[in-house]
């Protein structure tokens, strides 16, 4: 009994360090705390780390302006982000701006990430207003400057650096962009320019945002090498039940 708890101890310890280091959970919390230096955590098989923002008006004040971050592991999308909002609203003459940034990586430290998406929800504008997020995405790398979203660390422009955009109104209103990497990455980082705005007589208002990262499926190899693990555990097991 006493080797077959040493074995399993051995096992556990080779897998935590495949795995590196556990970090929590997300949970719903405010920006502030998700900007707190060093702050890390996952959802699914990402961790997301490195928040920064930065929140500014123009003729209006950001101090009603609530921002809580919820982790949202969409089946179908992936694991990610929302951003809920509250007072994220303009009148005619004013605007406000939230530049967002953070890293992701896989858990696994494997090439599971081949997408990322953004949407907006609760994005509603009347005359000239307009509620508009431009996102740059460092694929497979991070930026230098992650709250200003320069400085992608595997090359400028195409495939190393793209664009997400969603707008309302339009001409088109676009509420879902979606963009692909080839091959899939490892890590990758985004900076997000939020924006609402009144124009000059009209209003804007953004309550509600969404990103993700897609789930490749894990490579065999690794779930070989897991499940031969379990199996020899259980070979050892019923040979010592028999000495």
């Amino acid at each position: 009994m006493k080797r077959l708890l040493v074995i399993g101890a051995v096992a556990l310890m080779m897998v935590s360090a495949s795995w590196g280091t556990v970090t929590p959970a997300c949970t719903s919390d405010t920006l502030a705390d998700y900007t707190t230096p060093g702050f890390a955590c996952t959802v699914g098989d990402k961790v997301f780390s490195d928040f920064t923002a930065t929140l500014t008006g123009v003729g209006v004040s950001t101090a009603g302006v609530g921002i809580t971050i919820t982790p949202d592991n969409n089946p179908t999308l992936g694991p990610g982000i929302d951003l809920s909002l509250t007072g994220f609203s303009v009148s005619s003459g004013e605007s406000m701006d939230l530049k967002f940034g953070y890293n992701v990586n896989t858990v696994s430290g494997q090439p599971l990430i081949e997408d990322a998406s953004i949407g907006i929800a609760g994005a509603a504008n009347s005359g000239s207003g307009l509620v508009s997020i431009g996102e740059n995405v460092c694929v497979g790398g991070t930026f230098s400057d992650l709250g200003a979203g320069t400085g992608c660390s595997t090359g400028s422009g195409p495939p190393n650096e793209l664009e997400l955009d969603v707008q309302n109104p339009g001409p088109p209103a676009v509420f879902f962009d979606q963009k692909f990497f080839a091959p899939p990455v490892s890590e990758a980082a985004a900076f997000k320019d939020i924006s609402v705005s009144g124009g000059l007589s009209g209003s804007a208002s953004l309550s509600s945002i969404s990103q993700n990262w897609s789930e490749v499926p894990e490579p065999a190899g690794v779930s070989f090498m897991l499940g031969a693990g379990l199996l020899g555990l259980g070979f050892l097991r019923n040979k010592f039940k028999k000495a």
